[in-house]
């Protein structure tokens, strides 16, 4: 039976609290130098067609992977989250920034008036919410008209996962494997352990199906959103380390992003809206 919503709740603030100090280490995607890229490309063609750079909301911000490259181009940053330790950490980094602010909700009843934000970023978020749609529809409440919602790193639909399975167990891991023997091309990262309360099959509860870009696009059409762009990306998942192993995993999606038809077949989703009213 699935769990109620406030159950799943629960489990997100003891899961991500758990979490928050090594979240880079269990998640070496997520803060890749290819999602980096990705994420400062689209705040700063968002910025490009919008021109407002007053208010930006970090919905379910994490670490701040996103509030990282958002705090210099916006007047104010509101990072928000459902775990204060997530926060705790975005502002043990960022606290110097005077115009970051922090609140604790969850991404389905988001504590903010009407029309206020000029853009809402929500990265790796939607798949742990129990009915993400009604949080989009607070995203929406919350936009300006003309604000843009910008999604990304949710998980693409089923129908690809068996071909990252095979990418990930016979591809990436034989080649991890076999340059581990070379000592001096991979570093060791740092050892995250293992810390009560972290609950993945309770917290990533639309994880195992993903989402489908084609459906998401038609909920945001029926919500008057315009669609400014959509696309899936990242196929290589490098690895927890420092050295140059896990750089070049990383660079390859680069190359793979230029092929035809790749924009697909990406593991993850990426989509841009405006709301129109």
């Amino acid at each position: 039976m699935r769990s109620s919503s406030v159950e799943v709740k629960r489990k997100n603030i003891l899961h991500h609290d758990a979490e928050a100090d090594f979240f880079e280490i269990a998640h070496p995607e997520g803060s890749s130098v290819y999602e980096r890229s990705k994420v400062l490309e689209n705040i700063q063609y968002i910025l490009r067609r919008s021109g407002a750079s007053d208010l930006c909301v970090d919905v379910g911000c994490g670490t701040g992977l996103n509030t990282r490259f958002e705090l210099p181009l916006y007047r104010f940053v509101l990072a928000a989250d459902i775990s204060r330790r997530m926060l705790e950490v975005v502002k043990s980094r960022f606290g110097d920034f005077c115009g970051l602010h922090f609140v604790v909700c969850d991404a389905e009843n988001l504590p903010l008036r009407g029309e206020i934000a000029d853009m809402i970023s929500v990265s790796s978020v939607l798949h742990h919410l129990p009915e993400p749609h009604w949080a989009i529809r607070e995203m929406a409440r919350a936009l300006r008209l003309g604000g843009f919602l910008c999604v990304m790193r949710e998980p693409n639909d089923v129908r690809f996962r068996r071909f990252f399975a095979f990418l990930d167990e016979v591809i990436v891991r034989r080649l991890v494997q076999l340059f581990k023997h070379l000592s001096f091309f991979e570093k060791p990262g740092p050892e995250s352990g293992i810390a009560e309360g972290l609950d993945y099959p309770g917290v990533d509860v639309h994880y195992p199906s993903g989402f489908n870009v084609e459906e998401i696009l038609g909920f945001l059409l029926l919500n008057h959103f315009e669609m400014v762009s959509a696309y899936s990306y990242h196929w290589i998942y490098p690895i927890a380390g420092t050295g140059p192993l896990s750089d070049v995993l990383s660079r390859a999606n680069f190359i793979i992003e230029k092929i035809p038809l790749s924009g697909k077949l990406g593991r993850y989703v990426c989509i841009v809206a405006r709301r129109l009213q």
